[in-house]
């Protein structure tokens, strides 16, 4: 939530980079379709309710402590170049720090954001 919405924030300034902003999760397109719609995002989110990316990505995971049996998602950003290269990325980080990160990823100054 805080980290989709940090990444909203910084929109025109990634946009004005050249750069596309697309967030993963393993909701379902229905629940992401209203979710876009109650943050007022501008980007795209990506559905994967069977988990196949997350988990190739190393990111879906058995919860804190194991509660209920339940699994869930590490928050991640990846920056990926026109090519496809992975130029940055991490798993496990805070949302503005992920932001912050990208930002710096794709070249812009973060002292002036």
């Amino acid at each position: 939530n805080m980290q989709a919405c940090s990444f909203r924030d910084e929109f025109e300034t990634i946009s004005a980079a050249n750069a596309v902003i697309l967030g993963l999760s393993a909701d379902t397109p229905e629940v992401l379709k209203k979710w876009k719609a109650d943050k007022k995002l501008q980007y795209d989110l990506l559905s994967d309710p069977d988990h196949k990316l997350l988990e190739q990505w190393g990111v879906w995971h058995d919860s804190p402590l194991n509660l209920l049996g339940m699994r869930m998602v590490d928050r991640s950003y990846w920056v990926i170049d026109e090519n496809g290269i992975v130029i940055d990325g991490k798993a496990g980080i805070g949302p503005n720090q992920s932001v912050r990160r990208a930002l710096e990823a794709v070249n812009i100054n973060t002292a002036t954001v």
